[in-house]
């Protein structure tokens, strides 16, 4: 159900959701893993790792979760250095 935000914005991000998050998605990683992703996150716009996550999943190329999750994988492999 989506319930729509009382102050959208006020977290000071340019997020343009104008409804409230209420699920969840976890990701288990290794050190090495969250470190290169925090690497990355520092190096983005964003200005948390929740945000640079969420715009990654929502952005990556693919029209299909299978293929979507590839690109995950595949960036991951990339991230942490590994072909």
């Amino acid at each position: 159900m989506k319930t729509q935000k009382l102050h959208p914005g006020r977290s000071g991000n340019a997020d343009k959701n104008s409804f409230l998050r209420s699920y969840r998605f976890e990701i288990r990683l290794a050190p090495d893993e969250l470190e290169a992703i925090k690497a990355r996150c520092r190096q983005s716009v964003h200005n948390s790792l929740a945000a640079y996550a969420r715009d990654f999943l929502v952005s990556a190329s693919g029209s299909t979760a299978k293929d979507k999750l590839a690109v995950i994988n595949k960036t991951a492999l990339a991230l942490i250095g590994l072909p």
